[in-house]
């Protein structure tokens, strides 16, 4: 198959997965030492750019057996959560997956071909074997400038066109040649002119037919060049960008065996994997939601890190204001609404928290309502998040409304009292 997945890299440039475990994996493509390969620059340009790249073909060593001359090219693309860059997937093509369309003479006679060939410094180079020389895959070179080989130069040159021209034969030929910058190859089709014009009475017909011909199968080429090596790859990308938004309920079909293939299957079981936590913490929270209704708890949060305070709406209502009232919500606002008499208890409950003595803390405090009254509170709070050294990030805890039953405390006490004091003054009458 004319694909195979090199893996994934992270954004420090060290190769964390690949479907072929060869002698690169888990090393640093930007330190290691394979940092002068195709697969290190098209890492970085996937990496600056932020788009997908296509690297050219040379040699690979990682992919290599002893006395091998196959070459290899790699196609990057960079894989993002929300803005933030995750890492990089890569797919290998090897340099003989694309042998067998120069080899199809279908419709092209007997001199017809397919010539495919990328820029290799100041020389056109032969990428895939020719119909004269089974060999020619990055063995054949011609000069830039020379004499022969004309619509191969032009092509690996970035030109485009058709017409009549000089073969690497040395030979007249008619030819079209296309330039496919998304890979770097110049793709020439080509018949030699004497083969073409051998019947003279025909010559208009068969130049119209065989230009038309000869563009339709190079744009046809061209198309299913791109489609074949960059289809499956940015489908697999757009599906990743779909899941960080939370689109979970798509999934990717599986048209092949290869690592491409498992790679996709392996998406879809994360998928599933992670529909299946999403329904489980959805039901945690709709019943969290429940509990918090039906108590009337505020709830509040406070970030030690980064100095933010969290309240909910029910928390600003319990003293008669709306949340928006209260703004900005800082630690200062309690110590501000607290009781003077309350803020020692409280304060002292959390050090005991931060201090590892209690693993939740509780205290009953006053919170000064908006109309000038006091509201008794019952707050509740735990630490849930440490930072490495044991310190606390991040405490979560509830208010809750006690007011009634503060009165009804403080009712029972006077009506005990007075009783105490009716009964003592029975006993001295």
């Amino acid at each position: 198959d004319a694909q195979e997945s090199r893996g994934l890299g992270d954004v420090y440039k060290r190769q964390v997965y690949t479907a072929l475990h060869e002698q690169d994996f888990s090393t640093n493509i930007n330190t290691g030492i394979y940092n002068a390969t195709e697969l290190h620059q098209v890492f970085n340009d996937a990496v600056t750019l932020l788009e997908t790249k296509i690297s050219e073909f040379s040699r690979y060593s990682p992919s290599l057996l002893e006395g091998d001359q196959k070459q290899s090219a790699f196609i990057a693309a960079p894989i993002f959560s929300g803005d933030k860059l995750l890492g990089v997937i890569a797919i290998q093509l090897k340099s003989d997956d694309h042998y067998y369309l120069t080899k199809d003479y279908t419709g092209i006679k007997n001199t017809g071909e397919v010539v495919i060939s990328k820029l290799d410094k100041e020389d056109a180079l032969l990428i895939a074997p020719i119909r004269r020389d089974s060999d020619a895959a990055f063995n054949q070179r011609y000069k830039i400038g020379s004499d022969i080989a004309l619509p191969i130069q032009w092509s690996v040159l970035g030109k485009n066109g058709s017409g009549i021209s000089v073969g690497y034969e040395d030979t007249e030929i008619f030819a079209a040649w296309r330039y496919i910058p998304e890979i770097k190859w110049g793709v020439v089709v080509k018949i030699e002119t004497q083969e073409v014009f051998s019947s003279i009475q025909r010559l208009t017909d068969v130049l119209l037919i065989t230009g038309l011909v000869i563009t339709i199968l190079v744009l046809l080429f061209a198309l299913y060049i791109s489609r074949k090596l960059t289809s499956p790859l940015l489908e697999l990308v757009d599906a990743i960008k779909r899941a960080t938004r939370g689109e979970l309920s798509q999934t990717i079909s599986v048209d092949s065996n290869d690592e491409l293939g498992d790679l996709t299957h392996s998406f879809n079981l994360m998928l599933d994997a992670r529909k299946k936590n999403e329904s489980i913490l959805a039901q945690s929270n709709s019943k969290l939601s429940l509990i918090i209704e039906s108590t009337h708890a505020g709830i509040w949060e406070w970030d030690l890190e980064n100095d933010e305070t969290i309240l909910n709406e029910r928390w600003a209502n319990m003293i008669g204001y709306t949340l928006a009232e209260l703004q900005p919500v800082t630690v200062d606002l309690w110590t501000t609404l607290s009781h003077p008499d309350d803020i020692s208890i409280a304060t002292k409950a959390i050090k005991d928290l931060w201090r590892k003595k209690t693993e939740r803390f509780s205290c009953e405090l006053r919170l000064k309502h908006k109309k000038g009254h006091w509201v008794w509170i019952l707050d509740i709070g735990m630490v849930v998040d440490w930072d490495e050294r044991g310190k606390p990030k991040r405490l979560m805890g509830i208010h809750l409304d006690i007011s009634e039953s503060k009165k009804y405390e403080e009712d029972l006490l006077i009506a005990k009292e007075q009783a105490e004091q009716g009964a003592k003054s029975k006993s001295e009458f």
